[in-house]
C-alpha cells in the first residue's frame, strides 16, 4: 500500500498537468479504464484461490501503469516533458527517503512481540524519520524553505 501511495502522488502531478492543458479526455478514459480492467483481474485471481494480498498487488500494477499512460499523454501533449528524467527524480527522491527509514524501522521493531506495541513503535518511528529524511532528500531549497516559513508563522 505504501508503494502504491508513492506511484499514486507521483502520478498526482502529471494528472495536474494534463488537466492544466484542459485535456482530460485521453486521461479519463485511459486511467478510468485500467482502474475498471483491476475488477475482473482480481476476481480471476480470487477465483483461483489466491489470497487477498493479491488484490493490492493487482492495484498496484494498475497504479504503475496508469502512471505509464498518463505519462505518455501529458509527453503528446508537452513536447518538453522527459518522461525518464520525471520518473527517475520522483522515484529516487521518494524511496531516497523511505528507504533508510524502512531499515532502521525493521531493526528497531525485531525485538518487540507485542503486536500494538510494535504498530505504535514502528508507525512513530518511521514517521518520523521519513518525515526528516524527506525533509532534506526530496525536497529542494526552495520547498524546505516554504515548510520553514509556515512553522514559524503557524507558532506566532
Amino acid at each position: 500500500m505504501l508503494i502504491a501511495g508513492v506511484v499514486n502522488t507521483i502520478n498526482a502531478v502529471v494528472t495536474n498537468g494534463i488537466h492544466a492543458t484542459g485535456e482530460i479526455a485521453k486521461l479519463s478514459i485511459g486511467a478510468g479504464t485500467i482502474y475498471l480492467l483491476t475488477l475482473p483481474a482480481t476476481y480471476i485471481l480470487f477465483s483461483q484461490g489466491l489470497s487477498a494480498q493479491y488484490c493490492y498487488i493487482v492495484m498496484l500494477v494498475a497504479h504503475i501503469i496508469t502512471l505509464i499512460h498518463n505519462c505518455i499523454v501529458f509527453k503528446h501533449l508537452v513536447a518538453e516533458f522527459n518522461i525518464v528524467y520525471f520518473l527517475f527524480q520522483s522515484l529516487l527522491r521518494c524511496f531516497g527517503a523511505a528507504i533508510p527509514a524502512l531499515i532502521v524501522l525493521i531493526f528497531a521493531t525485531r525485538h518487540i512481540n507485542s503486536d500494538l506495541l510494535s504498530l505504535i513503535v514502528s508507525s512513530v518511528i518511521f514517521l518520523t524519520l521519513y518525515s526528516l529524511i524527506a525533509f532534506y532528500v526530496a525536497l529542494d531549497n526552495g520547498q524546505r524553505q516554504k515548510i520553514k516559513e509556515f512553522i514559524h508563522i503557524r507558532r506566532r
